[in-house]
C-alpha cells in the first residue's frame, strides 16, 4: 500500500520496485492512473494499481481489478484508502511525506 499525497513520489518508487524485480529490467513502467491497473512479467507477477480516480464507495470486487492477479503476486497500490475494507493476507503499507523538493520520508509498517 502506497500512501502519500500527490506528487510524493508513490509511483517513481512503484518503478523502482517493479524494475528491480527479476524480469523487470528493461519494463517499461508508468503511471496506472488513468487505465487503474498494470500487470508486469516479474517473477512473481506485479502488478500497480492506482486508485486516486475511483469513487472510494465502489465496490472493487466488481471492477475486475483482482480477475488476473494471484495469491502469491506483488501487488502495489497506490490510494490505499480506497480499499481499507479489504484486507490482505501480507501488507506493508509505505507512507510519503513530503519534506522538501527534492526530499521524502518514507515510512514502512505493517498494521
Amino acid at each position: 500500500m502506497l500512501d502519500g499525497d500527490l506528487g510524493a513520489g508513490k509511483t517513481v518508487f512503484a518503478k523502482g520496485f517493479i524494475e528491480s524485480m527479476p524480469g523487470g529490467e528493461g519494463q517499461i513502467i508508468r503511471s496506472p492512473t488513468f487505465i487503474y491497473i498494470h500487470h508486469y512479467p516479474t517473477i512473481p507477477p506485479a502488478h500497480h494499481i492506482d486508485l486516486y480516480r475511483l469513487p472510494k464507495d465502489l465496490d472493487l470486487m466488481e471492477t475486475g481489478l483482482w480477475d488476473h492477479i494471484g495469491e502469491s503476486d506483488i501487488v502495489l497500490i497506490e490510494w490505499p484508502n480506497h480499499v481499507e475494507k479489504w484486507r490482505f493476507s501480507v501488507s506493508t503499507h509505505v507512507k510519503f511525506e513530503i519534506v522538501g523538493d527534492e526530499s521524502r520520508h518514507l515510512y514502512f509498517y505493517r498494521p
